[in-house]
């Protein structure tokens, strides 16, 4: 499980679900939450909370996508690369932190140590937590 900490920059309340922008470092992340009361308060404007995300909900491409519906997409650079038989486990630096991703073996080998890519994860995948 991957886990940056952030502090909620905006909250849109719209029916059951909140968009709910955190800044991390300088990127800010977008995560859309069910809401669990009327008003949502269960999170605030400037609250330092947890986005929790697993391997496998990290998408990467080596070029930056257009027109694509994913609202979460930052640049990383690849540190470690753990090849399987089938799936490799990908460790790449976002801002001071390592996120770590899993990905097939055949997407793996077209990477090495240093290589730019685009890390992508949708707003629905993402999970927060009270800091």
């Amino acid at each position: 499980m991957n886990k940056l900490r952030g502090k909620i920059t905006a909250i849109a309340l719209k029916d059951q679900f909140s968009m709910v922008s955190i800044a991390v470092e300088n990127q800010i992340f977008k995560a859309i939450v069910p809401n669990t009361n009327s008003d949502n308060s269960d999170f605030v404007v400037g609250q330092t909370i947890h986005i929790l995300f697993k391997e496998t909900d990290v998408i990467l491409s080596t070029k930056m996508p257009t027109q694509i519906s994913i609202l979460n997409q930052f640049l990383v650079l690849v540190k470690k690369i753990k090849m399987g038989e089938f799936l490799s486990r990908i460790t790449v630096s976002f801002e001071n932190t390592q996120i770590t991703t899993v990905v097939p073996v055949a997407f793996a080998k077209s990477l090495s140590i240093g290589t730019s890519l685009t890390m992508l994860i949708r707003s629905n995948e993402l999970m927060l937590m009270e800091s």
